[in-house]
């Protein structure tokens, strides 16, 4: 049945195409993709898109795809950050998105990012996003997180959001938990900064979420040049420049950083610059 979309289940590891998609009764068809030449394919139509495979062989032409490849980009969260919703469920997700080209030029951020996805994968914690999915294509990386709509700590005290002391030891005290947790598991999250730090405005106790994990398994006498150009400057711990890996020493050294950012902070004299 050359150059026609077709629905396929998996059965014994071969493709079943249904018998409805023929006229033909009586039959089972089956489409063996050692004979296919593959190729990872991105379907446009109108506003919608999905991820699939291009199968090719001897007969003809056709798509796969999966109804949960197939999503609608919607408003932008944050640098990098958008809602997605599902076509089918309706559902909102919020997804990140990396180009393939960054990867290229940065050998490091492409590990640090894939060392997140494994950190995601492993464990789940109320303050970090619940990973969904991965999807990739030879252009960019779209990792899907649950929902969630907030704002970065930095932008927040930049439009003049008024913060008192109870919320601001709610905010260090989550932090704190978040750090413990990933510390038990021996991981560190290595950027700890406003940037890094979203806040749920409509949470009573201004709810946090930690984004951007750059865990890294450094080695005796690694270079730091990875952490020291990604992170910000002013919530990097000394050791960083004596050349000691990140650790949960400071994370919590950025921690008291972000205290004090929050309890002396002036839009007026402040500017976070990589």
């Amino acid at each position: 049945m050359p150059n026609s979309l077709i629905k396929v289940t998996i059965k014994n590891t071969l493709l079943q195409i249904p018998q409805s998609q023929f006229n033909q009764s009586g039959a089972t068809y089956y489409l063996s993709l050692s004979e296919c030449t593959i190729t990872q394919k991105m379907i446009q139509h109108r506003s919608q898109q999905a991820f699939g495979m291009l199968l090719t062989n001897s007969i003809g032409t056709t798509y796969l795809f999966f109804s949960n490849f197939i999503f609608k980009l919607g408003d932008k969260l944050l640098p990098g950050f958008y809602t997605y919703t599902k076509k089918n469920k309706k559902t909102q997700y919020t997804v990140q998105i990396y180009k393939s080209d960054d990867f290229e030029q940065c050998q490091e951020l492409e590990d640090a990012v894939y060392n997140e996805l494994q950190i995601l994968r492993s464990i789940k914690h109320q303050s970090l996003l619940e990973l969904k999915s991965v999807y990739e294509n030879n252009k960019h990386l779209f990792i899907v997180y649950e929902y969630y709509k907030g704002e970065t700590l930095f932008n927040l005290l930049n439009s003049n959001l008024q913060i008192h002391e109870v919320q601001i030891a709610s905010i260090i005290y989550q932090i704190l938990q978040v750090v413990k947790f990933l510390n038990y598991h021996q991981f560190y999250h290595g950027s700890i900064n406003p940037q890094n730090i979203l806040i749920n405005t409509q949470h009573q106790m201004l709810q946090i979420t930690l984004i951007n994990l750059s865990f890294k398994e450094y080695k005796v006498n690694d270079k730091l040049d990875w952490i020291l150009n990604r992170a910000v400057e002013s919530f990097l711990a000394p050791e960083f420049f004596e050349g000691i890996a990140p650790n949960i020493s400071t994370d919590i050294y950025a921690l008291g950083c972000v205290l004090y950012f929050m309890t002396y902070y002036d839009s007026k004299k402040y500017e976070i610059k990589k």
